[in-house]
């Protein structure tokens, strides 16, 4: 699928965007040594490096021009997410805290001091919790990065940003490109939102912001997920204000949008995703939960402890109550007699799920049919569908950490059997509707990882249908030779501040080797790195 994604899009260029890229990528080879390395922070299961793998081997088979694709490090603070990235991924150097992506010398998760390479690109996930239409709490957050770039660490969204932002202004990578949801638009009361926040910021550490809204379902992926994509490249060693009426915007930006909407294609079926309905994932992610066995007398804490539970369970069920009385009124307009009545064979098909999903779904067949009648293949998120009703044909809503997609209907595979599909998504296919196939992963020896970890890992992370446009648009369009000239030209600063500290070590003497000093620079190996501070670069 991801092969057939990539093949699709470069095939949708113009003779001249062809021409272009194939220029474009002689000068990258020449300016980076033919090593393209890059790094991610926070961006869940990494797909980038399977998604640039693919497209550099189509480009050397295309333009037998080849390139050493190389991750230099990774940034995850979730242990589960860490095992992901050193199992499945292989990445060299795994990196906790993404607070401190903005010093020189970082320890990795297995406690080894690490010197920071520069990159020529990094890929940034900034968490989206504060600002996700999920949130219910979003309209206060509207300047979160403004407020952490003051270090009030009031929101995730901000303090990530705030993070990844410090690392590019120490870093200085060529390109950086950065990802979020469609509400980093919406402006605040000040007429301001956190996007141009971001732009701002990085405007003034010398780097133009490309930036657009897309939705992978308009670029080959049957998933409606709409995310901005801020495309960052170094073309200045000052600052500059894209925002100002008389600034004059690069050719090659304005070509970015063009080469973008040459790759734009039809979405793939989406039963090209999902895996037998008889493969082991998929009767486990549809399996009836057993309940936990009950156990001797319980102690005193263990009762009080039970009785909380119960408190909380007696306030989701005044939720669910209210989400009935919200909505009987579609129930009678739809002639379907309240309270629900389960068949023993509806439960039995939905073991997993719970009430009010339950009710969804009743309403659903209700009012279209059973999945043996229907034509198309039809599929919704039950847990986070608030409609009744509203059916997605063809494509998937925007998977979340928390989807429960269930599919219904019926189709032919690829033997023209038809098979009739009536079930929730497993985790495979939840990272498959990102764009990472199970053939990429599932045969490695890996440690288990339940279906919550996979669709909590598909959930946050870069989609395909995102990714492929992007990075064609950006190896087709961006002055590579510049910006790596620029990003080269930070390094040298990086290089005689190294050479500074060690003339001052000298000075020391090295009996302090391996201690810390009074003014926080971490001592290594006889020589000092200095630290850079979390409002240096704000």
């Amino acid at each position: 699928m991801l092969r057939e994604l990539v093949q699709t899009m470069n095939a949708g260029l113009t003779a001249e965007s062809k021409t272009k890229l194939r220029a474009n990528l002689e000068a990258l080879q020449g300016a980076c040594d033919l090593e393209f390395l890059w790094a991610s922070l926070c961006s869940g299961t990494d797909l980038v490096s399977v998604v640039l793998s693919h497209l550099f081997e189509f480009w050397e088979k295309t333009f037998g021009l080849s390139f050493n694709v190389t991750q230099e490090f990774a940034c995850e603070n979730v242990p589960m997410k860490q095992r992901w990235l050193d199992t499945v991924m292989e990445v060299r150097h795994i990196f906790p805290e993404v607070e401190k992506m903005n010093a020189r010398l970082i320890q990795d998760i297995r406690g080894v001091d690490v010197t920071v390479r520069k990159v020529l690109c990094a890929f940034a996930g900034v968490e989206c919790d504060s600002i996700s239409a999920c949130n219910r709490n979003r309209s206060e957050n509207w300047q979160c990065v403004l407020e952490d770039l003051y270090g009030d660490e009031s929101s995730k969204t901000g303090t990530t940003a705030r993070a990844c932002l410090g690392y590019v202004k120490v870093h200085r990578p060529a390109v950086f490109l950065l990802e979020n949801v469609r509400n980093l638009s919406v402006k605040a009361n000040n007429n301001k939102s956190n996007l141009q926040l971001i732009v701002e910021v990085l405007n003034s550490m010398g780097y133009h912001v490309c930036y657009d809204c897309l939705n992978s379902l308009r670029h080959g992926v049957p998933q409606s997920r709409e995310r901005f994509l801020l495309l960052s490249v170094l073309v200045s060693d000052r600052a500059l204000d894209q925002l100002d009426e008389d600034y004059v915007h690069p050719d090659w930006a304005q070509d970015l949008d063009h080469v973008i909407a040459q790759t734009a294609m039809p979405a793939l079926p989406l039963q090209r995703f999902l895996l037998p309905d008889d493969d082991a994932e998929v009767r486990l992610a549809n399996a009836p939960e057993v309940p936990p066995m009950k156990k001797g007398l319980k102690s005193a804490r263990r009762k009080e402890g039970e009785a909380a539970a119960d408190v909380e369970k007696r306030k989701a069920d005044d939720k669910v109550s209210e989400f009935e009385v919200n909505h009987l009124a579609a129930f009678n307009e739809a002639g379907i007699a309240w309270p629900l009545v389960f068949t023993d064979e509806f439960k039995e098909k939905c073991g997993r799920l719970p009430e009010r999903e339950r009710q969804v779904l009743y309403y659903d067949e209700a009012v279209q049919g059973s999945a043996a009648k229907l034509r198309d293949l039809h599929a919704r998120d039950l847990h986070m569908t608030i409609e009744w009703g509203v059916s997605k044909k063809g494509y998937v809503p925007t998977i979340t950490s928390s989807s429960q997609i269930w599919v219904r209907g019926s189709f032919c595979d690829t033997n023209a059997e038809t098979r009739v599909v009536d079930r929730l998504l497993c985790g495979s296919e939840l990272l498959a509707l990102q764009g990472l196939p199970p053939d990429a992963w599932r045969t490695s020896e890996l440690p288990g990882f339940s279906q919550k970890d996979l669709a909590d890992m598909a959930g946050n992370a870069f989609c395909a249908g995102h990714l492929i446009p992007v990075l064609v648009a950006a190896m087709t369009c961006v002055p590579w030779q510049e910006a790596i000239r620029l990003s080269h030209s930070a390094l040298q600063t990086d290089e005689d501040i190294r050479a500074g500290t060690a003339l001052e070590q000298q000075d020391e003497g090295s009996e302090d080797e391996g201690s810390e000093d009074e003014a926080g620079s971490h001592v290594t190996h006889g020589s000092r790195v200095s630290r850079a501070s979390d409002d240096d670069w704000s």
